[in-house]
């Protein structure tokens, strides 16, 4: 055999060689990636430690978990008054119209408030007394012309109209004040307590996806102090609202943070908690 097929020989042999370890380096990586994917989307639950049972062997719910249930509990009350006091806010007495006229020459009968309600105020068809009308009488003029007129009680066929700018009185046995009977919200202005409330879970809407966005921006507890900060900052000013507008502006915004209020403080105890003691404590 020459030297030249000798030679030849041994490059296509050396040149084999390089292939095959090229095609195992190949081989090597492809079987890393793809043991790699396997292991990333195939996860065994069985080895994945349990947070109940590493919470277990740390002592489980301990003072530390008090403690922190207590202070995340604290904040939420004002988010409790901020919903359910509109209960009291909104609260409509019973209430009839103002007679101006007939309070006038009432210190001067022997009439009381009741007597002059009696007098002054129709009965509806369902036998209650009118909270949107009054007897369209003059009764000062009645009672120039005749002290007594008020013995013969009212006559069904007097005019009526509206309570109109007279106002409304209320009865306020169970109320002294409300938002109600101190912007009148009755009869055809109504509509603004249903406004207002509608106002208010719009509020609600929207500030649970605001404050989903600033907790995954800023952290959870950066958005809880904000909204801790907003809810009693807008609640005490709301209690200075002197007109019905304002107040309703404040409570609006101060919606906001009412959903979150209750969230955040239950995803922050799901890192703290048992699944069993969050059922308690949740």
């Amino acid at each position: 055999m020459s030297s030249q097929s000798r030679e030849r020989k041994k490059f296509h042999f050396q040149s084999f060689k390089r292939q095959v370890r090229v095609g195992k380096a190949i081989r090597d990586k492809c079987l890393v990636v793809f043991l790699a994917f396997v292991s990333f989307f195939s996860i065994d639950v069985m080895t994945t430690p349990d947070f109940d049972e590493l919470l277990k062997h740390a002592g489980g719910f301990g003072r530390f978990q008090i403690i922190f249930f207590v202070l995340l509990s604290l904040p939420v009350f004002p988010g409790a008054f901020l919903v359910y006091t509109q209960v009291f806010f909104f609260a409509t007495p019973d209430h009839w119209c103002r007679t101006p006229d007939l309070d006038a020459v009432v210190p001067l009968t022997t009439l009381n408030q009741n007597l002059a309600k009696q007098l002054s105020i129709p009965i509806d068809d369902d036998g209650a007394f009118a909270k949107c009308e009054r007897y369209d009488v003059n009764f000062t003029k009645m009672y120039w012309e005749n002290e007594q007129f008020y013995l013969r009680g009212p006559d069904p066929a007097w005019p009526r109209r509206p309570c109109g700018d007279d106002g409304w009185r209320y009865d306020e046995a169970n109320f002294a004040a409300t938002m109600v009977t101190e912007n009148d919200i009755v009869c055809d202005k109504v509509w603004q307590k249903a406004t207002s409330t509608a106002a208010f879970s719009a509020g609600r809407l929207v500030g649970n996806v605001l404050f989903g966005f600033v907790s995954d921006q800023f952290g959870r507890r950066s958005a809880f102090f904000i909204i801790v900060t907003m809810n009693v900052a807008l609640s005490i000013a709301t209690s200075f609202a002197t007109d019905f507008v304002t107040f309703s502006a404040l409570r609006t915004v101060n919606a906001l943070t009412f959903p979150a209020l209750f969230q955040i403080p239950f995803v922050m105890g799901k890192k703290a908690f048992s699944s069993q003691d969050l059922i308690l404590t949740g």
